[in-house]
C-alpha cells in the first residue's frame, strides 16, 4: 500500500482511497485548497489496518473519507 500526504495544512483531512491503476495524479489538484488536507491511497498490495492511517489524522477538526472502485473495498 502507497500513501502519499499531499497537503497537511488545513482544519480539515481528505483521506481518498484510489482506484485500480490509479495513482496520486488523480487527486494532486485538490491538495491546492488551503482548508483541506489530502491523503491519498494507492497499490493495495499490503494491509488497509487502522494502525497503518492513525499517525495521519491527528489534529484535525474534520476527516472526510472518500474512496472509488478498488478503493471502495480497501477503505472499508
Amino acid at each position: 500500500m502507497e500513501i502519499n500526504l499531499l497537503s497537511s495544512k488545513g482544519e480539515e483531512l481528505l483521506i481518498f482511497f484510489n482506484g485500480w491503476g490509479m495513482d496520486l495524479n488523480a487527486v494532486k489538484h485538490l491538495a491546492f485548497d488551503e482548508k483541506l488536507a489530502v491523503l491519498e491511497v494507492h497499490d493495495y498490495t499490503g494491509p488497509a489496518v487502522k494502525e497503518v492511517f492513525e499517525p495521519y489524522w491527528h489534529g484535525y477538526r474534520k476527516i472526510h473519507l472518500c474512496a472509488w472502485s478498488l478503493g471502495v473495498r480497501a477503505a472499508a
